[in-house]
């Protein structure tokens, strides 16, 4: 019963597309900012290469998972940046999607201390539905039962501000094109489907404050919106002890409680977090499990501040 609740939620959360949220959500989002804002692509005092398994909703049978392959960098003189991710986000087996997302961005100086960044990414998503496995009360619907691919191009557009590395404030937006699933429309009985890829508008910002010569205190913030569905926002602080270990806490509204651990040895860095569901899926699920492996080559045109980030 777990399963079906949850595939035909994310059928019908599909066929609903503006009223939904279609991308991937992560708890630690700090290590991968760049995969939500292509302008802080390159932003680092280090270059990293990193892979991220997301777990959601552990004690669903098929339950969703998201799986992330990449890194970024800058040139050597640090006016721009380059990265890339490959992603798998397999949404309970009955939807699945991949692709291949590569990342450009452009710093312009501002002062010593400060600089502001544009960035883009170049998008290409395979959405794949295999109805196969579906078991449903009703069978009056055959699309639900049906097979369909769709390869998606897409693009994602952002602004950063950086002051000496420990304030970030970013804006982007994604699934730029808003592209039409054609193919699962045409599948869809309904005569008003209308899936599609909405537009999803991101605010971020952050602070690595210093508090004694060992102790940093990062509080961060993030904004989610379509401007249709309304907005999702992530609060919480991370502290950080001797640039190499952290533990923090976080709150999604109406979704979840988020605490989290990390560290960072010889460029190897390790994080996981735990996310304490809150809204009505806490009957059904224990939780979200976030693993993010990565290893941090060094950059020889920019010293390091810290370690952790």
């Amino acid at each position: 019963m777990k399963n079906i609740i949850l595939i035909l939620s994310i059928v019908c959360g599909l066929s609903q597309s503006a009223f939904s949220q279609q991308l991937p959500i992560y708890t630690q989002y700090f290590w991968n900012d760049y995969v939500i804002n292509p302008a802080f692509t390159g932003s680092s005092n280090y270059s990293p290469i990193q892979a991220g398994v997301r777990n959601q909703w552990t004690g669903f049978k098929g339950a969703p998972a998201t799986y992330t392959l990449g890194g970024h960098s800058s040139t050597k003189n640090g006016k721009m940046g380059f990265g890339g991710m490959l992603f798998l986000d397999d949404m309970g087996g009955a939807i699945q999607q991949t692709g291949l997302m590569l990342n450009y961005s452009y710093f312009l100086k501002l002062n010593e201390r400060s600089n502001i960044s544009f960035g883009l990414a170049g998008i290409i998503n395979q959405y794949a539905y295999d109805g196969s496995n579906i078991s449903a009360t009703s069978t009056n619907d055959p699309s639900l039962f049906s097979n369909s691919k769709a390869v998606v191009p897409d693009m994602n557009l952002g602004f950063a501000y950086i002051l000496d590395k420990r304030l970030k404030i970013g804006i982007s937006v994604h699934q730029l094109i808003q592209y039409r699933l054609k193919k699962w429309n045409d599948m869809n009985m309904s005569i008003d489907a209308q899936n599609k890829l909405v537009r999803h508008y991101n605010f971020t910002a952050s602070y690595l404050a210093e508090v004694t010569d060992k102790i940093e205190v990062e509080p961060y913030t993030m904004l989610r919106t379509t401007f249709i569905n309304p907005i999702q926002f992530d609060l919480g602080a991370r502290v950080i002890y001797d640039k190499n270990f952290f533990a923090g806490i976080g709150y999604r509204f109406q979704d979840a409680f988020c605490v989290m651990i990390g560290t960072t040895y010889n460029n190897f860095s390790f994080g996981y977090s735990y996310d304490i569901t809150t809204s009505n899926l806490r009957n059904y699920s224990s939780g979200t499990h976030e693993v993010v492996l990565g290893y941090r080559f060094k950059k020889k045109s920019t010293k390091a501040t810290t370690k952790i980030n």
